[in-house]
């Protein structure tokens, strides 16, 4: 449901708010949001980045910016809630109570199996935040009292996520501490990363956004991340041009210019540099079972509601 109020989350029912999305084959990248996925019936198999997830009636599945998404198969009967939700609203929740190891963690642990009761509590909350955007948009609602009923909302939506979050904690064992300031920085260099890879792998521009000096930004994210804010720069534009060399027909020149590479000769040495092949060679490799799509069908949103 795609609220005309002013909330930071929105939710897909599915297969009806898929519209034509949700088809075997299709292939698209997640642009600015963070959600889950939710199998209510059926099953949904997909390719997510570099791995294969085969979902279940009760699985759970974490999606963030940037994530590319191959759809591989879907049962007649699936049936599934998608939860999309801000920057501004996630990152305060997940933050407060996770630090960035732990986040690192969920990152690469992005499935989640839950018990029918756990299935039952997660259903009840979301059904509660629908039915309150339900009555909030009659227009016989009164603006104070709509008002109210925003923030009930927003409430309500704060409880899925930490109602969530206990779950993902009960059902897996994380060495967290408590966080601190250096996870927000960690963490703000990854928002802007997903959102300037194209533009900047320079580590001095993420340092310089949040006033640091180089040496001790890089420091910072070594320290939290266990790998440099280089590596974690090269394995963005890398994944990216992996993505539209396999599943797209542009060529190496229209790769190489929208990831703003000054030529196609210095994107090829930066790729082969980093993957030990050219750019040439790992289309040619990786692109024979493939069904290749127009490199802006890889850029949309994870939901386009009819």
């Amino acid at each position: 449901m795609k609220s005309k109020l002013q909330l930071p989350f929105e939710y897909y029912f599915l297969p009806e708010d898929a519209g034509e999305m949700l088809k075997v084959g299709n292939s698209f990248t997640i642009i600015d949001m963070l959600g889950f996925l939710f199998c209510t019936e059926g099953s949904l198999e997909l390719q997510v980045n570099q791995g294969k997830y085969v979902m279940h009636k009760y699985d759970l599945f974490f999606f963030a910016n940037s994530s590319f998404v191959h759809i591989l198969n879907i049962s007649d009967d699936f049936k599934g809630v998608v939860t999309r939700a801000s920057h501004e609203f996630v990152i305060p929740l997940v933050s407060h109570v996770l630090d960035v190891r732990s986040q690192m963690y969920l990152s690469t642990h992005m499935q989640l199996s839950l018990t029918e009761n756990q299935s039952d509590e997660i259903m009840r909350l979301v059904r509660s935040i629908y039915d309150w955007m339900q009555v909030v948009e009659r227009e016989d609602i009164e603006d104070n009292r709509r008002v109210v009923l925003i923030e009930l909302i927003k409430s309500l939506g704060m409880a899925l996520g930490y109602q969530i979050m206990n779950i993902y904690l009960s059902n897996y064992t994380l060495e967290t501490s408590t966080p601190d300031r250096n996870d927000l920085v960690v963490l703000q260099f990854m928002i802007s990363l997903d959102s300037n890879y194209q533009k900047e792998r320079s580590v001095v521009f993420y340092a310089s956004e949040q006033c640091i000096t180089y040496s001790y930004f890089s420091q910072i994210v070594k320290d939290k991340t266990g790998h440099s804010a280089l590596h974690w720069i090269v394995q963005k534009v890398i994944t990216d041009a992996k993505h539209m060399l396999e599943y797209t027909h542009a060529s190496i020149k229209e790769i190489a210019d929208r990831l703003n590479f000054p030529t196609q000769s210095f994107f090829g040495k930066y790729f082969k540099q980093y993957v030990g092949m050219s750019p040439k060679e790992y289309r040619l490799c990786s692109q024979s079972q493939s069904e290749l799509l127009p490199v802006d069908q890889l850029i949309i949103k994870v939901m386009n509601p009819k």
